[in-house]
């Protein structure tokens, strides 16, 4: 998903979305080499003892949290894959775009 990933981030770049990773690598110099070989371009925050993880009840990975613009979860899924979460992003980005204009 991270060639997919790569081009949500550009594509709704001036819409209300962020892509946040969380690298359970076990070092830091796994998680910058995981980036830099396959370029991403959004922020990670390293979780090297499972903190954040635990925290927000992932499982298993990858997890995907969509997160809704009051810092709701409304979507958690384990193999989502892009045809499943593209057209949720797409919903919550809406619901956003709209709670703005008011």
């Amino acid at each position: 998903m991270v060639p997919h990933e790569r081009s949500l981030v550009k594509e709704l770049k001036n819409r209300p979305f962020a892509l946040v990773g969380v690298d359970c690598y076990d070092s830091v110099e796994k998680s910058k080499a995981f980036t830099k070989e396959h370029q991403l371009n959004w922020r990670s925050f390293m979780d090297e003892k499972g903190e954040i993880a635990a925290n927000w009840g992932v499982r298993a990975f990858p997890t995907m949290l969509l997160i809704d613009h009051e810092g709701k979860v409304r979507y958690k899924n384990f193999h989502m894959g892009q045809s499943g979460v593209d057209p949720r992003i797409e919903d919550l980005i809406k619901e956003a775009e709209a709670a703005a204009k008011n």
